[in-house]
Parts: structure tokens; sequence; C-alpha cells
């Protein structure tokens, strides 16, 4: 991040340096006689101290920090005397008898005209450092809640299909194979191939698919979830572990609040323009369910999707007579 920094900063550095060569040039060389007008360089270093000291000390420190009457009042003072400068010391050497006899407004066209080009320069400049470092935020903090959200899945499922494990397995069940290899698969995908910013649909919902069984297993005879869902295109994809957080929390909410006739309804349907997923679940209103809509799992869903699809997505959540529902719908 360091060497990122002072690279960017030459960069930054060079660019302002080329455009005052590039006045320089234009300003100080005539082309009819083919020379150098060392005068009017002399004009060019009178704005450009002025620029440098507006851009790079009064930007940052009054105008960054929301501190306008200081930055308006001393970019006015350096702009006074920059023109001071000018009219009364510069033009009485180089044209004592033309220039600085004739005063004229208009002459303060051209080094206002430079001094706002140098200061447009830098404060486009910084605009765009500062987007480039709110995307990399964006990115860093989209991965940060994507690790978190693993860690929140993993622990807690882990532990109950575990114990599933160790029951059947004293059994002999054939369930035992099926939770093996389906847990395997589920957390395989969760450790190596949902670690970019969107990953293949089929990829999800073929995760989903191994949670909701499992869950199923889970559930043994007090309820079932069902999963439904729609053909997409092989090159369709979509943010990474955003629909097994609602399952998660449909199930949890669930299963936590009743020990029979459990219900949960999950489908992914192939609409116009979007991805429609939907997630249904019953619940008891005697078991305190106010985390509903503000576990800290949805929460953090709903900040990855807005860093990952900005507001070009729908999310609704409603509940009514003991249904919880939860509707999304991402752009294709």
């Amino acid at each position: 991040m360091k060497n990122m920094s002072v690279n960017n900063k030459i960069k930054e550095y060079s660019l302002f340096g080329l455009i005052v060569f590039l006045l320089f040039i234009l300003r100080a060389y005539n082309e009819n006689e083919e020379v150098f007008r060392w005068d009017e360089s002399v004009f060019l270093l009178n704005n450009v101290w002025a620029a440098i000291l507006i851009s790079y000390v009064f930007l940052p420190v009054f105008f960054y920090k929301k501190k306008f009457r200081q930055f308006s009042v001393y970019s006015l003072i350096v702009l006074i005397v920059s023109f001071l400068l000018e009219e009364f010391f510069i033009e009485q050497i180089f044209y004592p008898e033309t220039r600085a006899i004739d005063f004229n407004l208009i002459s303060i066209v051209k080094p206002m005209t430079n001094i706002l080009l140098f200061v447009g320069y830098k404060f486009a400049w910084d605009a765009l450092q500062k987007e480039k470092k709110i995307a990399t935020l964006n990115v860093l903090l989209a991965e940060s809640q994507l690790q978190h959200l693993k860690s929140q899945i993993n622990p807690h499922f882990l532990f109950n299909n575990l114990n599933n494990l160790y029951s059947y397995s004293l059994e002999s069940s054939d369930k035992t194979s099926e939770i093996i290899l389906k847990l395997s698969s589920l957390l395989r995908y969760m450790l190596y191939e949902c670690n970019d910013n969107m990953v293949a649909l089929r990829g999800e919902i073929e995760t989903l698919e191994n949670y909701i069984e499992l869950c199923n297993i889970q559930l043994e005879e007090r309820g079932l979830i069902t999963f439904n869902y729609d053909e997409f295109a092989a090159n369709t994809s979509i943010a990474p572990l955003i629909y097994i957080v609602f399952v998660e929390n449909a199930f949890k909410h669930a299963s936590s609040s009743q020990t029979k006739n459990i219900k949960i309804s999950v489908s992914i349907s192939n609409e116009e323009e979007f991805i429609a997923f939907y997630c249904t679940n019953n619940f008891q209103n005697i078991s305190n369910n106010s985390g509903l809509e503000h576990g800290i799992g949805l929460k953090n869903v709903e900040e990855r999707l807005k860093i990952c699809y900005g507001n070009n997505y729908k999310l609704q959540t409603n509940i009514k007579d003991g249904i919880f529902s939860v509707s999304l719908k991402l752009p294709k």
C-alpha cells in the first residue's frame, strides 16, 4: 500500500510537471521568431507558485476538511498577491513603458485561467484517487463480509451435522455416507470455490441444494424444506453465499420456535430481467423471533448487496400470519 501511494504521488507530480511544461511551451515559444520568450516563462512561474499553494496546501488543509471560508479567504489572498506581483513587479521589469503603465482588468484573465487549470487538475486527480480508494475499500469490505458469513454459517451448521453424523454412524445408517458426501461438497465450495466477487449461479444452486438436504436430515419427521429452481444459462453469475443466509435464517427460526409441522419453501426462478429468489418459513409467535428481519447475517447480506449491485437489486421481507417471507431479485 505504501509503495502504491508513492507511485501515485510520482505520477501526480509528473503529470503536474508535464502540464507546466506544455503551458511553458505554448506561452513562451514564439513560433514566428522560433525563440523562447523568457519573460513569459516568468509570468507563468508566478501563476505556478500560486496554483501549488492553493492545490497542495489550501485544498487538503481547508477545502477537504469543509473549511470553505478559510479556503476562500486564503485563496483570494494568494490570487491578489500573484496579481500584484505581476502588475507592479514583473511587468515593471519586462515592460516598464507599455503593460506596466496600462492597467487593464482583462490582463487578469490569462493568469487566472492558468491558475484555475492547475487547481482543477489537482481537484480532479484527488477525486479520481478517492474513487479508486473507495472502490478498493468496498472490495475489501465485501471480502471481509464474505469471510464473516462463512464463519457464521460453518461452525453452527457443522456442529449440528457432526452430531447427526455421529448418531447415524452408531446406527450404521445409510444416511452416514450421504451426510459426509454433501457436507464435504458444501465445505469445499465455501472454502475454495466462492472467493471471487461473482460466482456461477449453478454452483450456488448446487450448494444450496446440498445445504437444504442436510437441513432436511436434521428435521427428520418434524417438517420439510422444499426447493425448486429453473434452468439458467451457464454464464449466469451472482455474488456468492447470498441465498444460503436467508435459508439458514429461515431454518434457524422455524426449527427453534416449533417442534413439528415446520414448513420452509425456497425457489429460484428465471424472470425476464432478474433472478428471482423466494424463501418462506412458518414460525410460532410464542418464541422470540425479533431477529427474523434484523439478524447479523441478514444485515451483512444487505451490505454486500449494496456493494456488489449498488441500487440494482430488490430485497423485500415480510411477516404476516406466522409466515416470514423474503423476496430478492438480482440482475442477470
